[in-house]
């Protein structure tokens, strides 16, 4: 077996390598992947659902395991990424699978009804910047909100505002959870594994019949219908949909499954002080 000559290639954090595998090795290595990330957020879930009387542990454990979802949405978006395209996108893709805030919209998207890809960039773009105005009027600056009720969930810590004044940060949770039903991506992802499309070939049916179609610009939402119906017949004719497979796993996925995103910018946009002042008097142009 040969063995590496770098050793930025031992431990964790080697999905960029995906990239230099060969295409059919490549799904291959994914389809093995995909259960175990589904059996990590399963496991994830169960627990926080059975947390009660612990609102902040339960959320912490959900929040995990929706960025486990978001690891799958992201590979399965390789699968259904043109073959032509898949160099350039690999590595961006990549970078998502290994990035909170991307991971984060990953699983929030599924829940949006964009018309188009380049709406569905917009939206994502309205979620990118590193800092966003809070408050009543929108008078506070803070950092992004999506990263900021992460951490503020799991960690205590020395926090500052705009007036420089430090003060500790306890964590905690709104109480809402645990909660009593499975999140959109959660139930997006069981559905592709109950279909069929956690395995090699399940996953060449998607590169075959999704990878026909970019989706980008202004490439519509409606046109995933007539791809997930050659999908789920070309799953059938080949007996891969699983015994468990029901009409909610086909439901949820002509509902909740988000067009593929292998072409959105998910880096965050950084935003300076100035920047922020501008947009706060823009918005709200009485003096603090």
């Amino acid at each position: 077996m040969p063995q590496t000559t770098d050793i930025r290639e031992i431990g964790f954090r080697q999905g960029r390598r995906l990239a230099n595998m060969d295409a059919q090795a490549r799904m291959a290595f994914i389809a093995e992947g995909l259960p175990v990330i589904l059996d990590s957020a399963r496991s994830l879930l169960t627990a926080s659902q059975a947390l009660k009387g612990f609102s902040r542990e339960a959320e912490i454990l959900e929040g995990h395991a929706l960025e486990e979802v978001a690891k799958i949405l992201i590979l399965v978006d390789i699968a259904r990424c043109p073959a032509k395209l898949k160099a350039s996108r690999i590595g961006p893709m990549m970078a998502a699978f290994y990035s909170h805030l991307a991971r984060l919209i990953y699983a929030d998207a599924q829940s949006w009804k964009p018309l188009s890809a380049a709406q569905l960039q917009d939206y994502v773009d309205s979620h990118r910047p590193s800092h966003d105005l809070e408050g009543d009027y929108g008078e506070y600056i803070l950092p992004n909100q999506m990263i900021w009720r992460r951490e503020a969930l799991l960690y205590a810590d020395i926090a500052g505002d705009e007036d420089t004044d430090l003060v500790w940060h306890a964590p905690g949770a709104p109480g809402f959870g645990p909660f009593a039903f499975d999140p959109l991506a959660y139930r997006v992802v069981d559905a592709l594994e109950a279909l069929g499309l956690f395995t090699a070939e399940g996953l060449a049916i998607l590169e075959e019949i999704w990878g026909a179609v970019t989706f980008e610009g202004e490439r519509c939402w409606s046109e995933t219908g007539d791809l997930l119906q050659a999908t789920l017949e070309a799953l059938n004719a080949r007996g891969l949909i699983t015994g468990r497979a029901a009409d909610k796993h086909v439901a949820v996925l002509a509902d909740g499954w988000q067009m593929p995103m292998y072409m959105m910018d998910f880096r965050p946009i950084q935003r300076t002080l100035e920047e922020m002042r501008e947009l706060r008097d823009a918005s709200q142009p009485w003096e603090y």
